[in-house]
């Protein structure tokens, strides 16, 4: 996270999200494995209602 541009309000907001975990359902993943890894969890599991859960990749 210290590739970060401080005059990035945006980028500094997404950042302390990830440091704060708010919202507690997003999580930030840093490298090929975890985000594998992340697929592979998600894929297995689905909501109280039956609904498959998902991912969203942002690549900044």
């Amino acid at each position: 996270m210290e590739l970060l541009d401080p005059g990035d309000e945006q980028a500094l907001n997404l950042e302390l999200m990830f440091l704060t975990r708010e919202p507690k359902e997003a999580f930030a993943v840093f490298d090929e494995d975890g985000w594998s890894a992340w697929l592979n969890f998600f894929s297995l599991i689905r909501s109280r209602e039956g609904e498959w859960r998902g991912l969203v990749e942002v690549i900044l």
